[in-house]
């Protein structure tokens, strides 16, 4: 971690500003160990190999899936570095290229040179890679110590982030730390959906910015009981809600949600990437060829099709959320 990182953190234990180093160890770079240590509450957390980890209280249902995410597992970081632009899921061609898109048009509606930015969920730190790439100061969060300091391999594109262990639900940070909020298919992992876009909005700066994307939304044709079983059963934590509990928490949190029409879906439409094998994509496998020919036809779909096809079947969310500035 940096040093200047301590002026956006926070206690998660009683929410008290004034952190302080201990026994700090530090490289060329960064703090690489030490402890910090609350001034109001005396609570000690630990830094290691340079991620902060700032976890307090945590549910039974996080515990669980800490425990899994941070399973040690061997990684072929030539592939991580490049993600999402890889094909390394033959059983699913489209999926990360569906995930590059998304992420992308998530990171076009953003301002990011020299932004701050909190990269949520961010698992082995492509997403992190990216935002910094584009002139962001970026800090990672998970709730894996050990997948962050896996992510320290991302150094080695060039970029630089701090790396803090923690819980979307009660983050670690001052009010209006940042500029800007990014996850990636992560809010769903949470049972608080209102309390996490609570928590992203406290963050978030006056005019600040959230961007949502690749999270599952349930539609009335989908079954909620299928989403996500091999993941549960595996110990992660996987819920799916439907578009208005995201637009609700959303406007609760102070922020002015807008839902955009996934880019993955319009670049299957458009016939530049492979779609998802489900029967709704084998149905539709005949409207790609109008939809490419008739851009007048491209444009009305997607102003109406898109709050359909959510209550419906369930698009990919991508939402792009701006913070009200408070009135004076």
């Amino acid at each position: 971690m940096l040093r200047d990182l301590l002026a956006l953190l926070r206690c998660p234990a009683c929410h008290g500003t004034n952190l302080a180093l201990r026994d700090e160890r530090t490289d060329e770079r960064e703090v690489r160990g030490g402890l910090l240590v609350c001034g109001s509450c005396a609570a000690r957390y630990a830094i290691q190999d340079g991620v902060v980890e700032l976890l307090s209280g945590l549910g039974s249902e996080a515990r669980q899936e800490r425990q899994v995410r941070n399973a040690r597992k061997t990684r072929d970081w030539a592939i991580e570095r490049e993600r999402p632009y890889i094909d390394d899921a033959p059983g699913s061609p489209w999926l990360w290229p569906s995930f590059a898109s998304n992420v992308e048009q998530g990171l076009a509606q953003l301002a990011l040179d020299g932004a701050r930015v909190l990269d949520i969920g961010a698992a082995t730190c492509w997403s992190t890679r990216m935002l910094c790439e584009r002139g962001a100061r970026a800090v990672a969060l998970d709730i894996s110590t050990g997948i962050l300091r896996d992510g320290e391999a991302q150094f080695a594109t060039g970029v630089f982030f701090d790396r803090v262990a923690a819980t979307m639900e009660e983050l670690p940070f001052v009010d209006a730390a940042f500029d800007v909020v990014f996850a990636s298919a992560t809010v769903h992992h949470s049972p608080r959906l209102q309390h996490t876009l609570a928590e992203i909005g406290r963050v978030l700066a006056p005019a600040g910015r959230a961007v949502l994307v690749n999270e599952p939304v349930l539609g009335l044709l989908r079954r909620p009981s299928q989403f996500g079983r091999e993941e549960r059963e595996l110990g992660m934590s996987e819920h799916i809600y439907r578009l208005w509990d995201y637009t609700s928490a959303a406007r609760a949190a102070g922020l002015q949600p807008q839902i955009l029409f996934p880019a993955a879906l319009d670049r299957w439409l458009r016939g530049e990437i492979p779609g998802a094998d489900t029967r709704w994509m084998r149905l539709a496998r005949h409207f790609p060829v109008f939809y490419q020919r008739r851009p007048w036809l491209a444009r009305w779909f997607q102003r109406c099709s898109l709050l359909p096809g959510h209550i419906l079947f369930g698009l990919t969310l991508a939402l792009l959320a701006e913070k009200q500035k408070p009135e004076v």
